[in-house]
């Protein structure tokens, strides 16, 4: 029966080391394809598969919180005219990006300043 069974299903092809790396990876370089990812799985030893590696890359994730609030809506008296509210160009921005899978969460990544090709 199921329940005389050890484990909870299949292991994971992917170990907490694969993500460390594939995240160390995604760190460096945002744009890393899956195909230069699986060579650098193989480099490091790791035989995945590519459709394994778009797995793993999915189970990381990245929030981008904006530090402004602007609403379209402005109440206001009757007869009153509108107001102008200003808007800014490009907001003050944090982005978050971490990982989890079932074996754990990853470290958690912030960053605040402005985001190119080396961070």
């Amino acid at each position: 029966s199921v329940g005389d069974c050890d484990g909870h299903g299949r292991k994971s092809e992917v170990s907490f080391r694969d993500l460390e790396i594939i995240q160390s990876a995604l760190t460096e370089n945002p744009e890393t394809t899956t195909k230069e990812m699986k060579k650098i799985m193989d480099d490091a030893g790791q035989d995945l598969g590519e459709k394994t590696l778009i797995r793993a890359r999915q189970s990381l994730d990245e929030s981008k919180i904006q530090l402004e609030s602007f609403t379209k809506k402005c109440y206001r008296r009757e007869g009153c005219p509108a107001t102008l509210k200003g808007k800014y160009k490009h907001p003050l921005s944090v982005l978050i990006w971490g990982g989890i899978s079932r074996k754990g969460a990853a470290p958690i990544v912030i960053f605040t300043g402005i985001m190119d090709a080396d961070f």
